[in-house]
C-alpha cells in the first residue's frame, strides 16, 4: 500500500511513493518538519497529466485526512 498506494496496483503504472521524511528532519519548513513527507517522482513527459490530475488528487489526499497535498520541482545544477 505504502509503496503504490493500492493493495492490487497496475505495474505499467510508473508511480511509485517514496517516504522522502528525511530530507525535511532538520528542515525549518513547518508543513513537512517532524511529519511523515511521501512523494511521487514524475518524468518530465507525464508533468502535463499530473497538472491535469492535480485537483482530483488534492481532493482525495483530503477526503482521507490531508491538509493537502504539495509539489517540488527539483532543478539540476550547473556546476555554478
Amino acid at each position: 500500500m505504502l509503496k503504490y498506494g493500492s493493495d492490487k496496483p497496475d505495474l505499467r503504472n510508473p508511480l511509485v511513493i517514496t517516504d522522502i521524511s528525511a530530507l525535511f528532519a532538520g528542515s525549518s519548513f513547518r508543513a513537512f518538519a517532524g511529519k511523515t513527507v511521501r512523494a511521487m517522482r514524475l518524468a518530465a513527459n507525464l508533468r502535463p497529466l499530473a497538472l491535469f490530475l492535480w485537483d482530483k488528487l488534492e481532493e482525495q489526499a483530503k477526503t482521507a485526512g490531508a491538509a493537502g497535498l504539495a509539489w517540488l520541482h527539483r532543478v539540476k545544477r550547473t556546476g555554478r
